[in-house]
């Protein structure tokens, strides 16, 4: 019987991900990588010229908001299997990229061996995470507002308020993000605001410190 080959598109900013990735593909005679990608507008024309049956995306490939790119794709074309390969934490981003369409999601701390069965299990048509994030999953599922689990304060965010929190960390001022998102200064300012108190933090200034520790710890 002949074994089935899936096609592949790889997105991803770090030529070296890229190039572990077309390793990995190139040693499987079940997939065939179409083409590669840096960044959102590339992802996207790459896809538009030959729709793959995968797609590795990584979530933060430049200014690119990965979660909503990745909720266009899947709402554009919902027959792409999407895996997200992030060194992002999955605990937190993982269920993000799950609820936004992602059929699954690998930490590049884990070797090419695994990324390889979750492109197996994903083109399968399984969903691949980790048991750390099956548990999160579990949790979250059974006691979404039990009062014996303190949720993470940054499960609260909304996902526009976790993409300025990473534009915070990153050093945009506020007329910087206003700029970078095509939003008012007075919208970003409501957000930062609300970023304040969602986590506890009293002033610009600690906002600040605490997302630069989030980007620096790929929290965000």
């Amino acid at each position: 019987m002949q074994t089935p080959c899936f096609t592949v598109i790889a997105a991803d900013d770090h030529p070296v991900v890229l190039s572990g990735i077309r390793l990995v593909l190139r040693g499987a005679r079940d997939f065939n990588l179409l083409a590669e990608a840096e960044d959102g507008e590339s992802t996207l024309a790459a896809i538009r010229k030959n729709v793959p049956d995968l797609l590795v995306l990584d979530l933060w490939m430049g200014k690119n908001d990965g979660i909503e790119l990745l909720r266009s794709i899947h709402e554009e074309w919902p027959s792409i299997r999407i895996l997200v390969y992030s060194m992002n934490d999955e605990c937190h981003y993982g269920i993000r990229a799950l609820r936004a369409g992602a059929a699954g999601y690998l930490m590049k701390s884990h070797g090419l061996d695994e990324l390889l069965r979750a492109l197996r299990t994903v083109a399968a048509g399984g969903r691949h995470v980790s048991p750390v994030l099956a548990e999160e999953l579990i949790v979250k599922g059974l006691h979404p507002r039990s009062d014996h689990s303190k949720p993470n304060s940054l499960s609260m965010l909304s996902d526009r308020e976790i993409q300025i929190l990473r534009l915070i960390g990153k050093g945009l001022t506020t007329a910087g993000i206003s700029k970078e998102l095509g939003i008012s200064v007075k919208t970003v300012g409501t957000h930062r605001e609300n970023l304040k108190n969602k986590l506890n933090v009293g002033n610009s200034a600690t906002l600040v410190q605490k997302a630069i520790l989030l980007v620096e710890s790929h929290v965000l």
